[in-house]
């Protein structure tokens, strides 16, 4: 399956560039350490992040996918899965946090 095609999905209306520097705070905010970055092709943006584990918890890996739309709008793409199938205390998903995190960015312009 396509990357375009797995996780959750917000059309954002912003440039591609300022998406992937929001999508990177908004992970670092999170607590969600990068493990890599990659830009697949010249629309398309891949970031590979891991939750740090726990007592309680062997952590999630987290992967988002950001695609320029047009000049002016990207949609993120977020997909999390934990790296055990168990592992009851995971968090399950970042989406809503990391979305969030964005729409904050935007409205307070930072």
């Amino acid at each position: 399956m396509p990357l375009s095609h797995v996780g959750d999905a917000r059309t954002f209306e912003q440039p591609f560039k300022t998406m992937i520097k929001y999508s990177r705070s908004a992970c670092s905010d999170a607590g969600l350490v990068m493990e890599s970055s990659e830009r697949i092709d010249e629309d398309t943006y891949m970031i590979l992040y891991k939750a740090k584990t726990s007592a309680f918890s062997w952590g999630e890996i987290v992967r988002v996918v950001l695609e320029k739309n047009d000049d002016m709008k990207t949609v993120m793409r977020v997909y999390t899965r934990k790296r055990i199938g168990i592992n009851v205390a995971a968090k399950g998903s970042y989406t809503n946090t990391l979305f969030s995190s964005i729409e904050s960015n935007i409205e307070f312009g930072e």
